[in-house]
């Protein structure tokens, strides 16, 4: 691959516009609209549902859209997904390894099914086991490799036959930190190579250090993009509001959804929940709004979220309470 252009000349190599899909009444992805320039690596950060994966897939060619656009390397990836596929190496969350092939043969396997001559195959095992750390292992059955082995061999294979774009699935799942840190090495070492790399992943540390720019993805909608310090002070302080009342807590969820500068609410075991980032400060104003408008409010409680658990559940964020009146309860 050739080095990577500036940032600030480089074209467009992935463009989305109103990327949606749906299944029935479903709604998987809703409205993506993304322009990733050539040698950019692409951070997608989003918790299982999001729509993430849904993304990846459509991109990737294995999933239909249901609206929108989108290209790759200026190919329609509707009309001309069999061009796309040649310009993409796709790493799927779920991938088959092969385990009773040794590892040079699965690598061949996957060469040879993209219509490489023999010679350039071997070539580019020996080049591609070398990067991710495995050329030792070569002879070895798949079956015999560890869970971080087998991820290093699926995401080499991608690479096979030298596509400029990767496309990456949450590649570090299940794995404990140093076995991330070191899948991250080496998803590193494919962006260094000239090539985009748009990654998706549940925790902001799989691409801290790596990403040229980080989109965050909740509830199947783009809500926010830019580089790690642009997003820094969004992030820096984001909280949900749990709203505790004595009745009516669907009323207090519908009129809350009403106002322009409440970005997400929804209910849960009775509470109300409302989200702040460090642009809104202060939960007070809110909270005051709510009772002027009449709701029987008893309590509020501020769950702050960590970086790693932007996206989260509300049963693994770190918790403190307060009460209207400002005294713990």
């Amino acid at each position: 691959m050739s080095s990577m252009q500036p940032m600030e000349t480089a074209e467009t190599i992935i463009r989305t516009r109103g990327l949606t899909k749906s299944i029935e009444e479903t709604t998987l992805l809703n409205n993506i609209n993304l322009d990733i320039r050539s040698g950019e690596f692409y951070g997608l950060l989003g918790p299982l549902g999001s729509g993430s994966s849904t993304l990846v897939k459509i991109l990737a060619t294995i999933l239909p859209a249901s609206g929108g656009t989108g290209e790759i390397c200026k190919l329609d990836i509707s009309t001309r997904a069999h061009e796309v596929r040649r310009k993409i190496g796709y790493l799927p969350e779920i991938f088959g390894a092969y385990d009773d092939m040794r590892i040079r043969e699965y690598m061949s396997f996957f060469g040879m099914s993209q219509g490489l001559e023999y010679k350039v195959v071997e070539e580019r095992i020996d080049q591609l086991l070398d990067m991710a750390g495995i050329s030792d292992e070569k002879n070895l059955y798949v079956e015999s490799l560890d869970e971080e082995l087998k991820l290093k061999l699926g995401i080499v294979r991608t690479l096979i036959h030298d596509p400029p774009v990767v496309l990456l699935d949450d590649p570090a799942r299940g794995l404990a930190h140093p076995a991330r840190s070191r899948i991250q090495d080496l998803v590193s070492k494919i962006h260094d190579s000239g090539r985009t790399v748009l990654m998706c992943t549940k925790l902001l540390s799989d691409v801290l250090g790596i990403s040229t720019r980080i989109g965050l993805i909740n509830r199947t909608e783009l809500i926010q993009e830019g580089t790690m310090e642009s997003l820094i002070p969004w992030l820096h302080r984001v909280r949900a509001i749990e709203l505790k009342l004595d009745d009516d807590p669907a009323g207090v969820c519908g009129w809350l959804k009403d106002q322009d500068d409440v970005p997400e609410v929804y209910m849960e075991d009775g509470s109300v929940y409302f989200f702040l980032s460090g642009r809104q400060a202060n939960p007070h104003p809110f909270v005051e709004r709510c009772r002027e408008a009449g709701f029987p409010l008893r309590a509020y409680r501020e769950h702050e979220v960590l970086l790693d658990e932007v996206h989260d559940t509300l049963k693994s964020w770190k918790s403190g309470a307060g009460p209207l009146d400002g005294r713990n309860q």
